[in-house]
């Protein structure tokens, strides 16, 4: 189950976890393959095997037995008896229906536009351009700094001396504070060319458009609503 796997890998040697770390992409990638072919959601009712699984997804038999293996190890489904599979918590998400469901970004995250940009962070890094248009030749969007403090100008124009400006959004720890918005803003980096923001950055960015940053409300979230007053 998931919890004896994350457990065994946080007791692991640092090479163990870091190799775990570098191999990580195969999991994403299993999930990937799991949530375009409706594996969950044919669990739904309950436990199958994999050749049921297989008959009604078209895939290999014993391929696709391979690939719930390898998920049911890490927590996503899990083996009830040989060769057959049920759902787990982890599991749940990869159903469309399921609350809070996650199969939508598993789908984005793992398609080809995405694995191909992403293949060439090395690229962003060098240059600090985006490499989605490197790789596909056209913009995904345009997002800079400019345009952040234009938005902001115009909300502190309208709001009037006395207003509060309110923002939703996640603020990046600072040092080796674990964040998931790390992540994604080097997802930023490699397929728009835009960026998440430290308290002090979102201090800068209030300065530049005539807001003082006042305080950052924390949430059950990963957003925080970062709050200001006119100056």
């Amino acid at each position: 189950m998931t919890e004896t796997y994350f457990a065994q890998l946080s007791q692991a040697s640092p090479g163990l976890q870091l190799q775990h770390l570098i191999s990580s992409y195969w999991i994403a990638q299993a999930i990937g393959v799991a949530a375009d072919l409706g594996i969950a959601h044919l669990l739904a009712t309950g436990p199958k095997s994999s050749g049921e699984l297989a008959q009604a997804t078209g895939t290999h038999s014993q391929a696709l037995y391979r690939l719930l293996r390898a998920l049911a190890s890490v927590g996503v489904f899990t083996e009830v008896d040989p060769e057959r599979f049920g759902l787990t918590p982890m599991a749940e998400p990869l159903r469309a229906e399921a609350p809070a469901s996650l199969r939508a970004m598993a789908l984005y995250l793992c398609r080809d536009v995405h694995w191909r940009t992403w293949g060439q962070l090395g690229y962003s890094i060098h240059t600090g351009q985006p490499a989605f248009k490197q790789v596909h030749g056209m913009e995904n969007y345009e997002y800079c700094a400019q345009h952040a403090v234009a938005v902001l100008t115009h909300c502190r124009r309208v709001l009037g001396p006395h207003g509060t400006l309110l923002l939703a959004e996640e603020v990046i720890p600072a040092g080796d504070t674990p964040a998931y918005g790390k992540l994604i803003d080097l997802n930023m980096l490699v397929a728009a060319g835009g960026l998440e923001r430290t308290e002090a950055e979102y201090r800068a960015l209030y300065a530049a458009a005539g807001f003082a940053l006042t305080r950052v409300i924390l949430t059950r979230s990963r957003i925080s609503l970062i709050e200001g007053t006119p100056v």
